[in-house]
């Protein structure tokens, strides 16, 4: 369901980080909206922005998000 952007509303709210679920602001450093849209490939490759974003009510902190989708180099026994 799209969410209105929070990010110039003042004041600030209180949030949930999806990942830790601890609260921050929405508006705080190194915190994230989730947002979905379209997205227009450039003529060099790649992408450079979203066009008409849907901004949804899912925040996270960008250091969960990093950590939560790297990639897991945990080494494991084959027949252990």
């Amino acid at each position: 369901m799209p969410y209105k952007n929070l990010r110039r509303s003042a004041p600030a709210l209180d949030v949930v980080c999806k990942y830790c679920g601890n609260k921050t602001k929405h508006n705080a450093k190194g915190v994230a909206q989730y947002v979905g849209g379209w997205v227009a490939n450039r003529d060099a490759g790649g992408a450079n922005h979203i066009l008409f974003p849907n901004r949804y009510n899912s925040w996270a902190h960008v250091a969960c998000l990093e950590d939560d989708h790297k990639p897991n180099t945990e080494q494991l026994e084959l027949f252990g």
